[in-house]
């Protein structure tokens, strides 16, 4: 049972960040000019993100008291612990920016 929630998961976060990313190349065209920032697009990365947290059933993931507004440019760091952790920091309610090391960009 455990392996067939498994497989259920990962075709969950396979099919919506592909939907997801089609969505937002199609946004990109769009607003080419108009969102420099890439406002819109980010929402759209982070709502794929928490669409695929909620369709795996095993995932429970949840903001524990009124997380407040920053006030200020912040870095949000998480340490890893598992793969779920974009997808966690994805439901927090902030606009936010990703960073990765150049190497997770080169194609092999």
């Amino acid at each position: 049972m455990r392996t067939l929630l498994s497989i259920w998961g990962w075709l969950m976060v396979t099919i919506s960040s592909i939907i997801g990313f089609l969505i937002q190349v199609v946004l990109l065209i769009f607003t080419l000019g108009l969102d420099r920032n890439r406002m819109l697009i980010g929402r759209v990365f982070r709502l794929s993100a928490v669409v695929s947290s909620r369709l795996i059933p095993f995932w429970h993931f949840r903001v524990v008291g009124t997380p407040e507004k920053p006030v200020g440019p912040m870095v949000v760091v998480s340490n890893h612990c598992s793969h779920a952790d974009s997808f966690l920091i994805s439901s927090l309610p902030w606009e936010m920016k990703w960073l990765g090391k150049r190497s997770l960009f080169n194609i092999p």
